[in-house]
């Protein structure tokens, strides 16, 4: 015992939570296909190029993010190049 904390072995660990409404736009980039994009309104995401490289360094997939500006709503499109 460490001074009033108990170790212990073979506690599984839970799975990685993410914060906030962005688990659509995650699984959004993982369904992407090379060649394939969309848009993410600003409203919705203030930092999609933050999950881009979240995925992309978890899954090997490369994407790049722009800002845009679609049907008078600014914000970012998503493409996936690799």
């Amino acid at each position: 015992m460490a001074k009033g904390f108990k170790i212990e072995d073979g506690v599984p660990m839970p799975a990685a939570r993410i914060r906030g409404q962005q688990q659509p736009l995650i699984d959004a980039l993982a369904a992407l296909d090379v060649g394939q994009s969309f848009f993410v309104p600003a409203d919705a995401c203030k930092t999609p190029s933050t999950y881009c490289g979240k995925v992309s360094k978890a899954s090997g997939a490369k994407f790049t993010c722009r800002k845009s500006e679609e049907k008078g709503k600014s914000g970012h499109r998503i493409w996936r190049f690799a």
